[in-house]
């Protein structure tokens, strides 16, 4: 029996090119939240993350804004999804299939430099106790100063199904934050705020939070 991210993997390698198309409208209403983050990158060198990348279209996004001597890694757990990726960013990013929740033992990750860490909707496929473990993780790849960026589908800490295979977990405002501040590597959140995704008809969190 597949594990259940095996299980994630599995379907966004079938669903990729149709996310690929989709992405490329509805972007727009998440960048923003890119934008906003951007200012907040400490100055000098330091890696631009994205967790669950995705085919990169958020890393695209912000290859293009952010200084060039910022390196870009992409990390997704889908293969297909990373084939895509590097099709958008030819030698501009690396790019590594991995669970985001093991992100940290990548060597790309090595040391522990990361001035920006996105991470969008991929949290709502992490149980409460993953999600902790997870930004805990993640927390330790941000050099000083760095800013974790979290966006997430919100709500009561509740689970449902997402396909025949896959259950899926809103978390709190919260829980989040929690999350962050608790962190191995404490983070402090410095904005956070919960729109409407009009599309989806659901509510999403958007934290920045930074490593003192």
């Amino acid at each position: 029996m597949a594990r259940p991210h095996e299980s994630v993997a599995d379907m966004y390698d079938l669903r990729a090119d149709e996310y690929n198309q989709e992405m490329d409208s509805t972007l727009q209403a998440y960048t923003p939240m890119l934008d906003e983050a951007i200012p907040m990158i400490p100055a000098g060198k330091g890696t631009i993350v994205d967790l669950g990348c995705g085919t990169g279209h958020m890393l695209s996004y912000l290859a293009d804004r952010v200084p060039s001597h910022h390196s870009l890694i992409g990390v997704d757990i889908s293969p297909r999804m990373i084939e895509l990726a590097r099709a958008r960013l030819p030698e501009t990013a690396i790019l590594e299939i991995c669970d985001v929740i093991r992100a940290a033992e990548l060597d790309a990750l090595r040391p522990a430099a990361a001035a920006l860490l996105v991470c969008a909707f991929t949290l709502h496929f992490f149980s409460a106790d993953e999600c902790k473990q997870a930004i805990s993780s993640w927390s330790q790849l941000l050099g000083k100063g760095g800013v974790l960026l979290l966006l997430f589908w919100s709500g009561e800490d509740d689970s449902y199904a997402f396909g025949p295979a896959t259950t899926c977990y809103n978390h709190s405002l919260s829980t989040v934050m929690n999350a962050c501040q608790c962190a191995e590597a404490p983070l402090q959140v410095v904005s956070q705020e919960t729109k409407v995704d009009d599309e989806m008809g659901m509510e999403f969190a958007t934290v920045y939070a930074m490593k003192a």
